[in-house]
């Protein structure tokens, strides 16, 4: 049996900016109908993990408790990326 090995390293993560660099093969293959096995996107399914398909969706869905938590471990880098302009994701 293999062990399982921890990484703390972080995933190559795509801008949301960076659209324009990315093959329009590799965007439509990777669409929300085509991950979610054919839902269109708003069309929900709760025990998906592609839930809705429609961005910013999670503040509907995370408590205090979990943004508090994210935002400690991921606050800079969602920064750098583009996912918010400002420290307080307002």
């Amino acid at each position: 049996m293999k062990s399982l090995v921890a990484t703390t390293s972080i995933p190559r993560v795509v801008s949301p900016r960076a659209s324009r660099d990315v093959p329009a093969g590799s965007l439509s293959a990777n669409s929300f109908r085509v991950l979610s096995g054919g839902r269109a996107t708003g069309e929900e399914n709760e025990r998906a993990h592609y839930r809705r398909g429609v961005a910013g969706d999670w503040r509907n869905h995370f408590q205090d408790e979990h943004l508090n938590y994210f935002e400690r471990l991921y606050d800079p880098l969602h920064l750098k990326l583009g996912y918010e302009s400002a420290e307080d994701w307002s």
